[in-house]
């Protein structure tokens, strides 16, 4: 059976060419890994544009900024459920 995280997501096997360091990688920091890959952001940049800018100043400040606290280990994940719910339901 395939291995799933815990939102459900397919986890590929390490048998099939991820590293150490990618397998032992929370989905988060894979990510990261994949969004700040050079090579990944030029080709994106080139095909789509500022999209991630516009899409991000869509969401609120407090929305933007409990999602920074999340991403950057600020705020455990029961925190950041906790502040999302509350600043969507202003």
């Amino acid at each position: 059976m395939p291995k799933t995280d815990r939102h459900g997501e397919y986890l590929p096997d390490e048998e099939k060419g991820r590293d150490a360091v990618s397998a032992s990688a929370t989905p988060r920091e894979e990510q990261a890994r994949y969004l700040t890959n050079d090579d990944v952001y030029k080709q994106l940049r080139s095909e789509m544009g500022a999209w991630p800018e516009r899409y991000w100043k869509a969401f609120p400040a407090v929305v933007r900024s409990i999602v920074t606290d999340y991403l950057k280990d600020r705020i455990s994940e029961r925190d950041f459920s906790s502040k999302i719910n509350i600043a969507l339901e202003m």
